[in-house]
């Protein structure tokens, strides 16, 4: 009986120290694996980590760009639109100057205010000039309605009839309209 005690308590004991050293080894290895598993998650995460990054930038650089772009357009437009209308502004003045009773006699007998008319002219050109190189930047449809305005602006002089000074304010109004129109318009900003 003691033999048969003794085989049934090294068997216990055998069962018992297999069980936990079986157990403990599993538990070993799992933590193992998954201390390995840890660090090739972590370089994984670290790669995906830097991959997103680089998108974020990418696209935050682009939002940014795109959001340059449509700040230069803008200001290109309100440089557009003031001298479109600067131009109208400076139109009205001659032709109001020019047209007022007695006048026109005044004019041609005073060299000053001949002169004076004369400089006023040549701000207009200054003005088409910079809407000239504003619409270039813009789009074509500016560029041609501002050469169409440039045509009609050239033949202004000091003491031009009425009729031929309103044909141009309408054209300039018209023009003036259709830029502020073209400028609501999606950008389309040609940058070369």
């Amino acid at each position: 009986m003691l033999d048969t005690m003794m085989i049934w308590f090294f068997t216990a004991l055998s069962g018992g120290a297999g069980a936990f050293f079986g157990t403990y080894l599993r538990k070993k290895a799992e933590f193992t694996a998954l201390r390995e598993d840890f660090a090739e998650m972590k370089k994984q995460l670290a790669e995906t980590t830097a991959v997103s990054e680089s998108v974020k930038i990418q696209l935050g650089g682009g939002y940014w760009l795109a959001q340059e772009k449509w700040k230069l357009r803008r200001d290109l437009f309100q440089s557009l639109l003031n001298s479109v209308a600067e131009t109208g502004e400076l139109i009205r003045e001659i032709r109001d100057t020019a047209n007022a009773p007695d006048e026109k006699e005044r004019i041609a007998n005073d060299p000053e205010l001949l002169a004076k008319l004369h400089s006023r002219v040549a701000c207009l050109n200054v003005d088409i000039r910079k809407a000239k190189a504003a619409a270039q930047m813009v789009s074509p449809r500016a560029v041609a309605l501002v050469k169409q305005l440039t045509e009609l602006s050239a033949t202004v002089k000091a003491g031009e009839e009425e009729a031929l000074m309103e044909a141009i304010l309408v054209v300039v109004d018209s023009t003036y309209a259709k830029l502020a129109a073209l400028s609501r318009e999606e950008p389309r900003l040609d940058l070369g």
